[in-house]
């Protein structure tokens, strides 16, 4: 029996929209970058090496071209290698021009979670600044887990959460057909603090994944510009080079 190629063809779109719908049934928060804000983009770099940095690299990224990138600079115009030591660097081993990796070997990742911790240095890109921005106001209570937690929005999550300090413990329940996460027990911060600390993290890594950004947004001006000079440009010399043709 023979099946015509526009129903294989409709078929594998309509499944892929349905993975697509479950994997986003959560609504999503929107969150909005600002490479401008350099304080925030310092405040996420800190709160990522110090939290996240011992698991996850960025390894496309070079510590001395990040941190000229969000204005790690010092009195002489140059990168404060101080600031680094006391805020990015683990291990006096490191150096300015290294790329930024995770210390944690593969076979320790293996042994405690499971599986091999993602490199970060493109997640903005795949996940979506609103995806990460979710997941790290996701985290809830789950003892049937090996951290004591999972997570709204990536099930069976394989990490620990890493801001249970400063967020406190979430519950999930559920509520007119609908589950809602709802603080058992405050942390450190109350949750309009949690918010920035989360806020600066993902702005920060939506600049790891696209450090050009305002660069190329800058020159798309011109290019526009330019484009709308030149069609009018281009209008004229038509008209003068059919202007005796009839």
């Amino acid at each position: 029996m023979k099946i015509k190629l526009s129903y294989i063809v409709f078929f594998c779109f309509f499944i892929t929209n349905i993975l697509f719908a479950s994997e986003h049934s959560v609504p999503l928060y929107k969150f909005s970058d600002n490479y401008k804000d350099k304080p925030s983009l310092q405040r996420g770099s800190e709160i990522f090496m110090r939290n996240c940095l011992g698991c996850h690299s960025l390894k496309y990224l070079m510590y001395k071209g990040l941190a000229e990138g969000i204005g790690i600079i010092n009195d002489k115009n140059e990168v404060d290698e101080l600031y680094l030591k006391n805020n990015w660097f683990f291990s006096d081993d490191i150096n300015i021009n290294d790329r930024i990796l995770s210390p944690i070997s593969k076979q320790d990742s293996l042994n405690w979670f499971g599986v091999l911790p993602p490199d970060l240095s493109l997640v903005s890109r795949y996940r979506g600044n609103d995806w990460i921005y979710t997941y790290l106001k996701s985290f809830y209570e789950d003892n049937n887990k090996i951290w004591g937690v999972n997570n709204l929005i990536f099930p069976d999550v394989a990490m620990p959460h890493v801001l249970n300090s400063i967020q406190g413990n979430q519950i999930l329940n559920k509520k007119n057909n609908s589950y809602v996460l709802e603080l058992s027990k405050e942390g450190s911060l109350n949750s309009k603090e949690y918010d920035i600390v989360v806020s600066d993290i993902v702005n920060f890594l939506s600049y790891v994944g696209e450090p050009t950004k305002e660069k190329r947004e800058s020159i798309g001006v011109y290019v526009l510009l330019f484009l709308f000079l030149f069609t009018i440009l281009s209008y004229f010399l038509k008209k003068e080079i059919w202007k005796d043709i009839k």
